[in-house]
């Protein structure tokens, strides 16, 4: 998790917020074992108490290449609608994980909200999107 972490502190660095005022988080999420573990480590390195996380490929799938602009264009309408996602098909919590996500939509409040996208190769970038 110390790349994810890394990426992570940058793009919050970068756009001068402190990882305490981060509402949620949205992860890359792909289901796989090592992707999952590695990004929750880096969740966990980076918040010393995580926010609420939810993840959006059951929704939409691995679109590979299209999943950047797609998960923004999903997760900036959820928050302009007020909400942050839920997670479907998330049944009970993986202990090695250490998070769980979101499985009820609940409510996002105003603030900075971190989006995470870790591809193939090392194509690692964290977008922080802000809700007025």
């Amino acid at each position: 998790g110390s790349t994810i972490a890394a990426v992570q502190l940058a793009a919050l660095r970068q756009a001068g917020v402190d990882p305490a005022d981060v509402r949620g988080v949205k992860t890359h999420g792909t289901a796989s074992p090592m992707n999952d573990v590695g990004e929750a480590a880096g969740i966990r390195r980076v918040f010393a108490r995580p926010p609420p996380v939810c993840g959006l490929k059951p929704y939409l799938g691995h679109t590979l290449g299209a999943c950047g602009v797609n998960e923004l264009v999903l997760f900036a309408g959820a928050l302009e609608r007020g909400f942050f996602p839920a997670t479907p098909g998330f049944e009970e919590q993986d202990p090695e994980l250490g998070l769980a996500p979101e499985r009820a939509v609940r409510e996002a409040p105003r603030g900075d909200y971190l989006l995470n996208y870790f591809g193939f190769g090392g194509n690692n970038t964290s977008l922080v999107v802000h809700r007025a």
